[in-house]
């Protein structure tokens, strides 16, 4: 027998936040200072919010002074990602040190916009871009 995929689609959503791996990777800007890109998962729902609070958390505490979240493989954010990231701003605002924002796609944007996020995060369109700016 064929599953059937018409069911609730939470259940596909937790298996995909599961097999996505968040990565963490060091670059330099163009002042040639270190940021920390942190890539988020497809899915930054329930299912994914532990991994990706406990790799911010790590970056924050080894004492990143520029972070970068890239949410170019993201398509979807709950507010559950929301807080985590807002968490992540207070704590690395708390210490004077920066944290920045990139290649959000529309409907992500949508969601910054819509919880008044825009204001708090600086956001820019591309890696390179925020880049320039961090």
């Amino acid at each position: 027998m064929t599953p059937r995929l018409d069911g609730w689609p939470g259940c596909w959503r937790a298996r995909l936040d599961r097999e996505a791996n968040v990565e963490v990777r060091k670059t330099e800007n163009v002042n040639g200072a270190e940021v920390d890109v942190v890539v988020l998962v497809r899915h930054f729902g329930a299912a994914a919010a532990q991994e990706v609070e406990k790799a911010l958390d790590q970056v924050v505490a080894r004492g990143a002074k520029k972070i970068l979240v890239d949410f170019s493989e993201n398509e979807y954010i709950a507010s559950i990602g929301l807080r985590i990231l807002l968490a992540t701003l207070e704590a690395v605002e708390a210490r004077g040190d920066k944290i920045a924002l990139c290649c959000l796609k529309p409907y992500v944007l949508k969601v910054f916009e819509t919880a008044g996020f825009t204001g708090l995060f600086k956001i820019y369109d591309s890696e390179e871009e925020a880049l320039k700016h961090i």
